[in-house]
């Protein structure tokens, strides 16, 4: 009988470990804050918006990633903070984003002329599921709507 129930658990612990998360889909910037600024490098707090396309409740506990505006790198983003996810739910994952101020200044008239910005972000993220910790890839290409900019969020067109 023991051996049945250890072969049971260790059946379910491997589907579970087999299941394939899908990537969230990103949603948005917003609740951007200076938290140190500098002539050659800025950094920046903000909030980027997902949605969970999986019936899973989750942890990310760690990420890291790439933001570029237009073909521009503008800057390195991490996640230093634990976020609970709920399954099939919006969440929000609060960042740190180191800027150089170079890359802004390159991209000040582009902005001054434009309604909208393509954008790009590309990292992965540390999710923890249980015992079950995997990386999953973040990745969105699509244009960001600058008419929004009075607002707390900028969302994606």
């Amino acid at each position: 009988m023991k051996a049945i129930l250890v072969v049971l658990t260790l059946s379910l612990l491997f589907f579970t470990a087999c299941t394939t998360l899908k990537a969230p889909t990103f949603r948005g910037v917003g609740n951007i804050n200076v938290a140190k600024a500098g002539f050659k490098s800025t950094t920046l707090n903000l909030d980027l918006f997902f949605s969970n396309p999986n019936n899973v409740n989750a942890k990310l506990t760690g990420g890291s990633g790439q933001i570029w505006l237009d073909q521009t790198l503008l800057g390195d983003f991490f996640l230093d903070t634990t976020v609970s996810v709920a399954k099939r739910a919006d969440f929000t994952v609060p960042v740190k984003l180191n800027v150089d101020m170079k890359k802004i200044l390159q991209n000040s008239l582009q902005v001054l002329f434009s309604d909208s910005l393509p954008i790009r972000l590309t990292g992965e993220a540390r999710v923890n599921k249980g015992a079950i910790n995997k990386k999953i890839p973040l990745s969105y290409q699509g244009k960001i709507s600058l008419d929004q900019l009075t607002s707390d969020t900028l969302r994606i067109k």
